[in-house]
């Protein structure tokens, strides 16, 4: 044995270890074997973190399909109030051109139920399968966020434009067409008499349409998050299904 190597190696492992405890901010520093069993406690400890964050992953892609599927549901409803102003049966041409863009069926709809579905099987007992999976979801959350854009813009130029209705000149066009935001019909409610047919058909389009937009929104919110969510579950890897404690 070389003389003074046992003393300089066990000098070298103290100064290790008592850098160590400054950068952890410990109080005191612990000694000999109870330090490694410190370290081997706390590695442990930080795993089973990482494990329930990736188990996190997920339960939140299984919570964001749940609520998108009631908010999927609306948009749908109102898409199909849009075609019955004030209750009414109208002939095709009579009834308002956004409305046939279908955009709470299918943008709002259709393409929101897609990863809506994928997230809820992806979330199953609280993790996913695999990154692959993560990665699946990540791309129909895209997908339901472009048809809840759709949904929104739609929306948002239905309540610009106003409702197809019948006038005093006695045709059905669309008296609010054009309008400034100052002259806009929706902060000036005496102008909505200008439609004389159907009744109340102004109210009911910018309560549908003010409704589909604020669905879309949420829905666009929800989506977004899915996609970051989707990502940090590729990134980070997915959690492990819960062990059968059962005998076959």
């Amino acid at each position: 044995m070389i003389p003074g190597l046992g003393v300089a190696v066990s000098t070298e492992f103290v100064s290790w270890r008592s850098a160590q405890c400054v950068l952890l901010h410990l109080p005191t520093c612990p000694q000999g074997d109870f330090f490694f069993t410190w370290i081997l406690q706390r590695t442990k400890t930080n795993w089973i973190l990482f494990n329930r964050f990736t188990m996190c992953t997920g339960k939140c892609a299984e919570c964001t399909g749940a609520l998108l599927f009631p908010l999927g549901l609306c948009a749908i409803v109102a898409n199909i109030l849009l075609f019955f102003p004030n209750g009414e049966v109208l002939d095709t041409d009579q009834i308002t051109g956004y409305v046939w863009f279908l955009h709470g069926i299918v943008g709002g709809g259709i393409l929101v139920f897609l990863p809506a579905l994928v997230m809820k099987a992806a979330g199953g007992e609280g993790c996913c399968a695999n990154r692959c999976g993560m990665m699946v979801t990540m791309v129909m959350s895209a997908l339901g966020a472009a048809g809840a854009l759709f949904s929104m813009v739609i929306s948002a130029l239905g309540l610009r434009d106003g409702p197809l209705c019948r006038t005093s000149s006695g045709n059905f066009e669309y008296p609010f067409l054009n309008q400034t935001q100052e002259e806009s019909y929706l902060f000036n409610q005496t102008m909505w008499s200008e439609c004389l047919w159907p009744e109340n058909v102004v109210l009911w389009n910018i309560t549908l349409f003010s409704i589909l937009l604020a669905l879309g929104t949420a829905e666009a919110l929800l989506c977004l998050f899915q996609v970051i969510n989707s990502l940090f579950g590729c990134l980070c890897g997915t959690c492990n299904r819960k062990r059968q404690t059962g005998a076959a």
